[in-house]
């Protein structure tokens, strides 16, 4: 009779113990399903994830200001089918991370998520929670719930190495902040102008005075410096730099499409060019008459198609029960800003003119 018992418990045991891994191994999806069968019928919550504090915050409020436009366009054609929600994850890991809980809590189904270092530390989280993720990044983030809008950065080497090329530089440094792609950058830069790259010099932690360094520079003969630091870092080493009598020729990062900012670099005394990526004339003049800041162009232009693809997705979840799956089965899209096809598919338009170039 014990026995019997016994071998009964056991079977017991393993059912529960099977039952338990099966729904563990389920659970993401199970709470993806659960996201979309209650919303069935209801405007997808979507959670906007962007810096609106801290160093990178004016960009943070373009991408903003972008996504509201997007709103109102859709508003206005009674194509909405989205709620929006915005939380301040300021460009940082942790702040990242509480954001996305935030949201979560708050009901999210799509969280949008921009910037490089913010999409790789959401990533995991994504997926664990099974919920939809647009990343607009440079680095190849991936997974089975994210969808990632973003040209790869090293494709931005290539008019980097014909500018250097045009301007007749021979000696050739980079500042820049040690970010996720810097160095692959570098190295790229490397092979592309053999022998012209000589001082690469990656900025730590807090570090703001960039005196030694520049003297260094000055001392190298480096005629051209590729400068790609946040925007009080950058005026700083700037300041310095005059200070100290050196004025290399500057090719800087999307900080100086700021009109404001380049002309206080201006006003220094320095050669200024910057790598960004165009955006095209109707959509800016559009902007212009919503009285939208232009200070950052294209991270507007980016708000406002990451907006439009996940009103898409709203649109899609309708005809598709497991909508994430049927979206990226249907349409597949590899880089931001999304172009051509992938646009008119969505019923949008592309508002970004490739490749990325240098602007003086």
């Amino acid at each position: 009779m014990k026995r019997a018992v016994g071998i009964i418990f056991l079977i017991i045991y393993f059912f529960v113990f099977i039952s338990f891994t099966v729904a563990e191994g389920q659970d993401a999806s199970s709470r993806a399903s659960e996201r979309s069968a209650n919303s069935a019928g209801k405007s997808l919550k979507v959670g906007l994830i962007i810096p609106l504090s801290g160093l990178l915050a004016k960009m943070g409020e373009a991408v903003r200001d972008g996504a509201l436009f997007a709103l109102d366009d859709l508003r206005r054609s009674k194509r909405l089918r989205i709620s929006l929600m915005f939380e301040d994850g300021q460009y940082s890991g942790k702040g990242t991370l509480a954001s996305f809980h935030k949201l979560l809590l708050k009901g999210a189904e799509v969280i949008i998520v921009w910037g490089n270092m913010p999409s790789e530390v959401s990533a995991s989280l994504a997926e664990r929670e099974g919920v939809t993720t647009l990343v607009a990044t440079t680095n190849p983030v991936s997974g089975r719930h994210i969808i990632r809008f973003g040209q790869e950065f090293e494709k931005a080497v290539k008019p980097l190495v014909q500018k250097i090329n045009e301007l007749g530089s021979t000696k050739v440094g980079v500042v820049s902040l040690n970010l996720g792609n810097a160095l692959k950058v570098v190295d790229k830069l490397r092979d592309e102008i053999k022998g012209k790259l000589k001082s690469v010099n990656f900025i730590e932690g807090e570090e703001d005075d960039f005196r030694s360094l520049i003297v260094k520079l000055k001392h190298l003969n480096i005629d051209l410096l590729v400068l790609f630091l946040g925007p009080a870092r950058a005026l700083s080493f700037l300041k310095q730099s005059a200070e100290l009598h050196y004025r290399p020729v500057i090719i800087g990062g999307d900080i100086f499409a700021d009109v404001k900012f380049r002309l206080r670099a201006s006003k220094l005394g320095f050669n200024i060019y910057y790598l960004y990526a165009p955006v095209k004339d109707n959509f800016l003049k559009r902007a212009a008459s919503r009285s939208i800041s232009l200070r950052y162009p294209f991270e507007v232009a980016t708000g406002y198609s990451l907006v439009l693809v996940a009103n898409f997705l709203a649109k899609a979840r309708n005809y598709d029960p497991d909508f994430v799956k049927g979206f990226l089965e249907k349409f597949p899209v590899s880089s931001l800003p999304i172009e051509g096809a992938a646009y008119h598919r969505m019923g949008a338009e592309s508002f970004f003119s490739f490749p990325i170039r240098v602007f003086k």
